[in-house]
Order: C-alpha cells, then sequence, then structure tokens
C-alpha cells in the first residue's frame, strides 16, 4: 500500500518519520549536492503525465545550466526545442512544503522519501531579475526509478509566479541597513 509522503525540508512519510530534504539553504545561491548531480546529469527522467501544456513530452534529462548557479536545464528528449529552467525550491523559501497523496506516491513508485527531489520551473524574461518560480506545480522526481511528475497543489497558497530574486534583495537591503 502505497503512503502519502509530506514533502518540506524535511521528507516525512504518513507516520511522521523526518528524514532530511536534500535541498539548500533558502537563498543560498549553491547547487545540488555532487553525488545527486551526476545522477541527475546521467539520467533520462520520464514524467509520466508530460507537463502541463506540454502533455505530450515525457522524456526529459537534466543539464547544468551554468557552474556555480543552483539552476538546471531540463531538456526535452523528444525535442531539441524544448528545454526549461529548475531548480530546487529549497533555495528560495525556508518552509516550501505540500503533502503528496497516495495515487501519485504509488504512480511514482516511491517507496522511500528519501528518494524524493523536488525542483520548481522558472520563468526567465528579458530582464532576468524578474525571474519567477512556479510554486504552485513542483516537479516531484523519484530519484530510484527516474519517474516524475508535475504536480498542481490544489488548496494551496504557493504561488504561480515567485520572484526568484525579491527575496534575495530583501535580505540584501536588510544586511545593508534598508539602504
Amino acid at each position: 500500500m502505497a503512503r502519502a509522503v509530506a514533502v518540506d525540508q524535511a521528507l516525512s512519510v504518513s507516520d511522521g518519520t523526518k528524514i532530511p530534504y536534500t535541498g539548500g539553504d533558502a537563498g543560498a545561491a549553491s547547487t545540488l549536492p555532487t553525488e545527486l548531480r551526476q545522477v541527475m546529469e546521467n539520467a533520462q527522467i520520464t514524467l509520466t503525465t508530460g507537463l502541463l501544456g506540454l502533455e505530450s513530452y515525457t522524456k526529459f534529462k537534466f543539464q547544468p545550466f551554468e557552474e556555480g548557479t543552483p539552476f538546471y536545464t531540463l531538456q526535452s528528449l523528444e525535442s531539441s526545442d524544448l528545454s526549461l529552467i529548475v531548480m530546487d525550491p529549497a533555495l528560495l523559501v525556508e518552509a516550501f512544503a505540500f503533502d503528496l497523496g497516495d495515487d501519485d506516491v504509488k504512480e511514482l513508485g516511491i517507496t522511500d522519501p528519501d528518494d524524493v527531489m523536488v525542483m520548481v520551473v522558472l520563468t526567465v524574461p528579458e530582464n532576468p531579475q524578474d525571474m519567477t518560480a512556479n510554486l504552485l506545480g513542483p516537479l516531484v522526481i523519484n530519484r530510484t526509478t527516474n519517474k516524475g511528475k508535475q504536480i498542481v497543489l490544489h488548496g494551496s497558497d504557493w504561488p504561480v509566479r515567485y520572484r526568484v530574486f525579491a527575496a534575495a534583495q530583501k535580505a540584501e537591503a536588510a544586511a545593508k541597513g534598508g539602504k
């Protein structure tokens, strides 16, 4: 029987057991751990239902975006014209959390919450300082099976357009005494 998984800074199964999340500190400009990065860069990810609005594309591969950044490219293996910029939401917000339902747990073959990786899709406009992250529709990936799915967090207050640099800019301003 599948168990619901709560995804936050520590992943937990429905019995309350906490397992540390692999993400970084909110606002930190870091990349994923080397071991995880190597797995991601060498694995074909199958998004079981595709992406919202792009359901016919299900085969993807992670590629580093640029060395020293927390960004990755999610490149379609079915169309060289389709790639998205993604990142770990834990680098954006401290309390990013949601429950993953039993059906999704079963569909992705999740048996150990430690195998769950969460990424969010970014929208990069002409001015990159206005970049946003879709926190309402995160990608949940089972690192063991390489199956993933974009989950819509119905009833959630997480925004579709969370300003990526807004928090960093506020923190920088606060560190300078609000100047």
